[in-house]
């Protein structure tokens, strides 16, 4: 589906991508448990419960920020400003884990992937640290505001087949930098290994500013501007010009309704 920005009656109004979080196939099995949190009550060195997971859901699932300078944000994101925050998810399983999902939506500053890690202890006391078999990144959007950054859905998955984890285990995850708020984040975990496929990279919403009457429009370079008052029929829209990377055009605010939309450049 395409991303419309529109303008009608002097006014622009941008119909946002905004990303999901994937369902995965096994989610309701009977084998399978999930959590999700949504809304977080402690910003630092307290546990977080799920309170976001519908079907399947698994009561021993925390999350914990052990960055003592992290507080919570008026929406109920755990933010730090001070350092880069790190967080811990702890959960325990009835049955042998071989599959691993996790989804984190952050945004401001990025998840370090080189954090991200599972610690299990197995039955004889022995503890070993796994680390994705596979990560990728679902959307990452540029962020309007005063403080800007990026908005970003990350998905890591373990595929444990040979090393099933058992009891309790912890998931570690930590900031690249400093202003890092943690949105969202959801566990789906199942006993036999299902790898997740990667979505195809949604197409982006161009970024637009208002000015004395004046609109500008900035897009990936990758991409290409199209425009039309009918649907009928799309136009490319040419006259345009590169600034710090990115495509951009300047048009004047009209009453007449006109839509834009990207399409993916072609690749020679």
């Amino acid at each position: 589906m395409r991303n419309f920005l529109f303008l009608i009656s002097s006014s622009l109004f941008l119909t946002p991508a905004v990303a999901q979080f994937i369902t995965p196939e096994w989610h309701g099995g009977a084998t399978s448990e999930h959590a999700a949190w949504d809304i977080f009550t402690e910003a630092s060195l307290n546990e977080n419960l799920p309170d976001a997971a519908a079907d399947s859901p698994t009561n021993d699932a925390r999350i914990i920020c052990t960055t003592s300078s992290a507080f919570l944000t008026s929406s109920g994101n755990i933010y730090s400003f001070q350092s880069a925050s790190a967080f811990q998810l702890d959960d325990s399983t009835n049955f042998p884990v071989e599959n691993i999902f996790l989804q984190i939506s952050a945004l401001g500053s990025e998840i370090d992937p080189d954090t991200v890690s599972l610690i299990a202890t197995d039955d004889s006391g022995a503890t070993t640290q796994y680390f994705p078999t596979q990560n990728f990144v679902l959307d990452q959007q540029e962020l309007e505001g005063e403080f800007g950054g990026l908005g970003t859905t990350y998905a890591f998955q373990w595929n444990l087949s040979e090393t099933p984890v058992s009891g309790s285990y912890s998931i570690l995850f930590a900031a690249a930098e400093s202003s890092m708020s943690l949105d969202e984040v959801a566990l789906h975990t199942s006993d036999s290994y299902l790898k997740v496929p990667i979505p195809e990279t949604p197409i982006p919403d161009p970024t637009m500013t208002i000015a004395d009457g004046i609109i500008t429009l900035s897009w990936p370079p990758t991409y290409l501007l199209e425009t039309t008052t009918t649907f009928s029929t799309w136009a490319e829209v040419s006259e345009t010009s590169t600034s710090a990377g990115s495509n951009r055009v300047t048009l004047p605010l009209s009453a007449e309704a006109t839509f834009f939309r990207l399409k993916q450049a072609s690749v020679n």
